[in-house]
């Protein structure tokens, strides 16, 4: 039998949510650890597609471009690669906002500790924001302006190349914020 004394009610969040739902606790640890990955995978991704399209690594690249001078192929497959993974990336912020409405909205249906629940709740609610941020403003922002300094001349770079790679540094520090939180509430998950 439950035990239901007063020390009992106080260690659960007396919310509907309070009912025993191990089915929403699982799935929340599986949308987790599929953001995770989703995560880590786009940052091997896009490198993987400026190396796969450097015409170093390419087989036969001497016959299959052998119009275009040797110069201008690292440009223009470079290009090739940034606009797949501005698309990429695009398509990614969308998925984010929305793996992340979904983790935090499972959140409540998880049976949890009230203080667990609120420092997961603000670690969940911080990487809804990160992703609303992405999706509104960071994402475009980046597109346009790589799309922006495509071909210019990268030495010495000009301010559109150096705001870009700031710009870049925050998304990367942003997304190793939202990796660990999302590790953290997955311990705290675990926990019990």
């Amino acid at each position: 039998m439950p035990d239901v004394s007063p020390k009992a009610k106080n260690n659960v969040a007396s919310s509907p949510a309070s009912s025993e739902r191990p089915w929403a606790r699982n799935l929340l640890l599986w949308l987790l650890g599929g953001w995770f990955f989703l995560s880590v995978t786009m940052a091997f991704v896009a490198s993987a597609n400026f190396r796969a399209l450097d015409p170093a690594h390419l087989r036969q690249v001497d016959q299959i471009y052998a119009e275009i001078p040797a110069a201008e192929r690292r440009v223009d497959l470079r290009y090739a690669a940034s606009e797949i993974n501005r698309y990429l990336f695009s398509v990614y912020s969308a998925v984010h906002v929305v793996v992340a409405a979904a983790a935090f909205a499972l959140l409540w249906l998880v049976r949890l500790p009230p203080r667990r629940r609120l420092w997961i709740a603000a670690a969940l609610g911080l990487a809804l924001v990160f992703a609303i941020v992405f999706v509104a403003w960071f994402t475009p922002t980046m597109v346009a302006l790589g799309r922006e300094i495509d071909f210019l001349a990268r030495d010495p770079a000009p301010p559109p190349v150096l705001r870009f790679y700031q710009l870049h540094q925050v998304n990367v520090t942003m997304e190793m914020i939202k990796l660990v939180l999302l590790g953290a509430v997955t311990v705290a998950l675990v926990r019990r």
